[in-house]
């Protein structure tokens, strides 16, 4: 069994690379494990938050 771990956007926090690091470690002991980042949609700014939304579900049905 492959886990893959899909990401909008990329996290500038310890905390969080952290954490996910440390579960990649733990899991990686039982089974295949990926991340990938999907980038953050641009121009949001003039997109209603339901607009960001459908562009973020398009962006990961892609990848899968």
């Amino acid at each position: 069994m492959n886990v893959e771990l899909i990401v909008v956007g990329k996290t500038d926090s310890k905390e969080v690379n952290s954490l996910v690091e440390e579960y990649k470690g733990r899991i990686g002991f039982y089974t295949r494990f990926g991340i990938s980042v999907i980038p953050d949609v641009k121009n949001t700014r003039s997109m209603s938050e339901p607009q960001q939304k459908r562009a973020e579900g398009e962006a990961i049905l892609k990848l899968l």
